[in-house]
């Protein structure tokens, strides 16, 4: 997998975020991959990591993520981005500022971790 194919699959997850597609999202996964969310839970699985986005995303009016930085090695990437939800309910803005690291098995995503980093709530 080339840099150029790892930064396309990035870009899909972004789009699939804001646009609320669960169903894209988890399509980017393997079936046994992994993501560790920034509150330390865990999703085993491709239809875990659907369900559980499907859920989030249902809760959400607005998703916008800017990407401040992408660092590929072989197959893997660290992708720092900013990123901001509004709530339906509470109309509630939240913001955080996140580290993706990210393993990739054949074109799919395997391992995906969020880390929060400074200055966003």
């Amino acid at each position: 997998m080339n840099q150029e194919t790892i930064k396309d699959l990035i870009t899909q997850a972004v789009n699939a975020c804001q646009n609320k597609n669960a169903s894209v999202f988890a399509s980017l996964f393997t079936s046994e991959a992994i993501m560790i969310l920034t509150n330390g839970k865990s999703l085993k699985s491709k239809e875990v990591i659907y369900q559980l986005t499907e859920q989030y995303f249902a809760q959400l009016k607005s998703i916008t993520i800017k990407i401040d930085k992408i660092q590929i090695e072989k197959q893997q990437a660290l992708v720092e981005w900013h990123w901001q939800h509004d709530y339906l309910e509470n109309k509630e803005t939240k913001l955080s500022h996140n580290l993706i690291r990210l393993e990739f098995t054949g074109n799919l995503i395997n391992f995906w971790q969020e880390e929060k980093l400074r200055g966003c709530m």
